[in-house]
């Protein structure tokens, strides 16, 4: 209930995110920055998806993916299928789309084994993430533009 309680605002403004008159390209870097920021301001969330998806595939499974992945892959899909209109993207799986982008966007923050030791970072620090965030839109959109 508090991973819902803390992501549940974010889901609830993809929404808004789809009604902006901006190209598909702007509202996913929209997004990507806004998933970032939920694992970077609140990381115990992160942590605790992690755990509760290795212990419990029954009725909180059930309702997290009602309540967060749900309508976050069908955002993403809207956006997918508005950047092909627009002829900015070519077509892609949104199922592999949201493994990717979620994996991605929760990697830096999960592998805090590889960062500290591979790395030698303790702690992801807003600048980390700011350019984390950056390299990882360009990434993707440049994965997916026509």
């Amino acid at each position: 209930e508090l991973v819902i309680e803390v992501i549940g605002p974010s889901v609830e403004r993809l929404d808004e995110l789809l009604e902006l008159d901006i190209p598909a390209a702007e509202k996913l870097e929209l997004h990507f920055k806004a998933i970032v920021n939920t694992f970077f301001n609140s990381p115990f969330v992160n942590r605790l998806l992690h755990r509760v998806s290795r212990i419990d595939n029954g009725a909180f499974a059930k309702e997290l993916a009602e309540a967060i992945v749900i309508p976050m892959q069908e955002a993403e899909r809207k956006i997918l299928e508005q950047g092909v209109k627009e002829g900015s993207f070519r077509e892609v799986d949104p199922m592999y789309f949201f493994f990717q982008v979620t994996g991605a966007c929760d990697s830096i923050f999960h592998a805090r084994y590889a960062l500290e030791h591979a790395f030698g970072r303790k702690s992801v620090t807003k600048k980390m993430k700011d350019e984390y965030t950056k390299e990882f839109v360009e990434l993707v959109l440049r994965g997916i533009k026509v």
